[in-house]
């Protein structure tokens, strides 16, 4: 089955209509496992290597060129900002007129995100005590924001302050805070607001999110709402444009003009590698963009040969995997060079390129086990709450 969006009386609803014969937006889409995988490879090429390298005696000869062609896996942030923008913004347009709208979405949201995030928060609390060695607790835990900012998803307003995501135990959660905030609201935009201003007010988030960065070029715009909305709301678009009547065989028509898009701005993102970080805040919305196209192809063009990449199973069970991944990663890596290095993260030769790779594999491995033996109960549990 799928669901279209259908006219009545000048406002749109949607219907349940067979997927053989209304070319509507089918209710799995392989190619994005495949684009949630790419989002976390990306993150670990920026995080696990190309921060390591960075730390580097001398960053020259191939520590380099391997650090220049990666330095923009960070923007993984961002597709993984499209791409749950699209996936949300889906789900909530498909059943924005059901009573249990919002006990359902928020249940569901809640027994997803929270207990592996609150499990990593209760590790990091028994670390933080029990870790007294430099330069590995300074490492994990400096800098560390008060304790109920985490609890609350409210820690990325003290890292724009504090101008830091502070000890590397928990600085990716910036990104989790930003999403929960987001999606606090988007239920009762959706709901309440009438659907012929939904995609205009969808894509007053790319100029919104460009003024902001270039008022605040800092870290409140990186790690604040506001300063995201172009990955977010680029995303709820997406999902709008793509339910329309007619649109998904429209788009299925359109492979050459997706496709030269794509490499457009993919041609882009060699003259963003070279721009000052100050221009961050025309870069983010160029890849938003790069990752919007990217959306919308592994959607619509089946047999494409990006398409038949995205859909590879390696890449959709890291995706599978990826929300554990993102959270442990960064520990993990730092407690694997600790123990056998005595050293934080850094990668001055082969062996550290090694090592780095030892604690990506106990990485997946750990975050496999979380997957099949947690996180999936918790997603199954939450799935009980219908819409």
């Amino acid at each position: 089955m799928s669901t279209c969006l259908q006219p009545t009386g000048g406002e749109l609803y949607f219907v349940a209509t067979p997927t053989s014969t209304d070319k509507c937006l089918p209710a799995r889409i392989p190619a994005l496992d495949g684009i949630r995988g790419l989002a976390i490879a990306l993150v670990l090429a920026r995080h696990l290597i190309s921060v390591s390298l960075e730390q580097a005696d001398q960053l020259d000869g191939w520590k380099y060129t391997l650090w220049y062609w990666i330095k923009l896996g960070g923007f993984g942030v961002d597709l993984f900002f499209v791409l749950s923008g699209f996936l949300i913004t889906r789900i909530l347009l498909e059943n924005q007129n059901s009573p249990r709208l919002f006990r359902a979405f928020y249940l569901r949201r809640c027994c997803r995100i929270l207990p592996l995030y609150f499990s990593l928060l209760f590790g990091v609390f028994l670390l933080h005590h029990f870790v007294h060695a430099d330069p590995l607790r300074s490492l994990l835990f400096g800098d560390q924001y008060p304790w109920a900012s985490y609890l609350t998803f409210t820690q990325n307003f003290a890292m724009a302050v504090g101008a830091t995501t502070g000890g590397l135990a928990l600085a990716v959660t910036w990104s989790l805070a930003v999403e929960e905030q987001f999606y606090l609201g988007l239920p009762w935009v959706i709901r309440w607001v009438p659907a012929r201003y939904l995609p205009w007010l969808f894509a007053s988030g790319i100029p919104w999110a460009l003024l902001v960065r270039f008022h605040w070029n800092d870290w409140r715009s990186r790690v604040w709402l506001p300063g995201h909305t172009d990955s977010l709301l680029t995303g709820c678009l997406l999902a709008w444009v793509c339910l329309q009547p007619g649109a998904l065989a429209w788009l299925q028509r359109q492979g050459r003009g997706l496709t030269a898009l794509l490499v457009i701005l993919g041609g882009g993102i060699f003259v963003i590698n070279q721009m000052p970080e100050y221009y961050v805040w025309i870069t983010d919305t160029w890849m938003t963009l790069f990752f919007g196209v990217l959306v919308l192809i592994g959607i619509s063009q089946r047999g494409h040969v990006i398409t038949k990449f995205l859909e590879l199973r390696w890449l959709g069970f890291l995706g599978m995997i990826s929300y554990g991944v993102y959270l442990l990663h960064f520990p993990v890596n730092s407690i694997v060079f600790w123990l056998l290095h005595k050293t934080t993260p850094v990668i001055n030769n082969a062996s550290d390129l090694m090592l780095t790779f030892l604690g990506f594999a106990l990485t997946l491995a750990l975050a496999t086990l979380s997957w099949f033996f947690f996180e999936k109960r918790w997603v199954k549990l939450g799935h009980q709450a219908k819409y």
